[in-house]
């Protein structure tokens, strides 16, 4: 067991998941969540709950090294993505004696920038939809979609059907167009580890979203997508947990976002066996990897409200 863990982004769904899992399982004595408000029900899960500045703000920095100075945690893991950007960019992966969980630099210089996941996966011959820079190209193929380049989720969403449409929407160097990959039923959520010493596990679900989240899913077995997994694991040389996020299309499976990051998906995936998160903890700890067997295909996943009173 750890002495202190502190999980970022604590209201939100994934810190939250984190910190489930930390606590149901004994992970580590004290649990510190962090947020950038307190209405929030982090409360009922953690020890004690921080609130830090947003990651962009100029007193962040000074503002984790305090909270890491006051409580010296063993691991710091950050859940949203400018957090991880502000670590990725300022090249931190340890604070004193603090580790800094996350993926290696390769992976979040993906996770990071849609267009650089689509050019990277082009290059390695990796199924991925065509994918042109907002800024100063305009698509020649519609329907396509337009979202954001660094953006989280899919809240930015938009299909257009015309070049016009295009151009109302063009000039933005913070979006991209994109294929609009078919059918809309063949989504699929995939969890990607790799260990320090080599060792790759997936877990594919075929899900349904609401919101930018995964409501609900079933666990499923495709050669064809495994086998891609795998290669995207090796050829970015994938140290820790990411979420892939692809389309079973006509042509084959092909990746239209990379989460550089622990998924909306890790409680469900703990759950199911596909314990990526303790995986992730042992392998920065330097203590082997636990085992993993595959006996989850054709179990069913469901996302349900919780109330919580404080």
């Amino acid at each position: 067991m750890l002495k202190t863990i502190i999980v970022t982004g604590c209201g939100g769904d994934i810190g939250y998941s984190l910190g489930r899992i930390i606590k149901e399982n004994n992970l580590a004595k004290v649990i510190i969540g962090t947020d950038i408000h307190n209405d929030h029900a982090g409360e009922h899960l953690f020890d004690k709950v921080e609130t830090l500045p947003k990651a962009h703000h100029k007193s962040y920095c000074s503002a984790i090294n305090l909270l890491i100075f006051k409580n010296t945690p063993d691991i710091l893991i950050p859940t949203s993505e400018a957090e991880i950007l502000f670590f990725y960019k300022n090249k931190i992966r340890k604070i004193n004696n603090t580790q800094i969980l996350m993926a290696n630099d390769f992976a979040l210089s993906l996770g990071l920038d849609k267009l650089k996941t689509s050019q990277v996966l082009s290059n390695l011959n990796l199924g991925c939809p065509w994918t042109i820079d907002g800024e100063h190209e305009i698509p020649d193929n519609y329907p396509c979609i337009r979202k954001g380049r660094f953006s989280a989720g899919s809240k930015d969403i938009c299909i257009l059907s015309s070049k016009e449409e295009c151009k109302l929407l063009k000039s933005n160097k913070n979006y991209i167009f994109q294929e609009l990959l078919l059918p809309n039923d063949e989504e699929y959520t995939c969890g990607l580890f790799r260990s320090k010493d080599g060792k790759i596990r997936n877990i594919i679900i075929k899900r349904k979203l609401q919101g930018g989240l995964t409501t609900s899913g079933i666990i499923v077995k495709n050669d064809d997508i495994s086998s891609l997994l795998l290669k995207l694991a090796q050829n970015i040389e994938l140290v820790g947990s990411i979420n892939v996020q692809l389309r079973l299309t006509k042509e084959g499976p092909k990746i239209f976002e990379i989460n550089a990051r622990f998924s909306s998906t890790v409680l469900f995936r703990h759950l199911l066996g596909f314990k990526d998160f303790l995986w992730a903890l042992e392998d920065i700890m330097k203590i082997p990897i636990s085992s993993y067997s595959e006996n989850n295909i054709g179990k069913r996943i469901y996302r349900v409200s919780e109330e919580v009173i404080l």
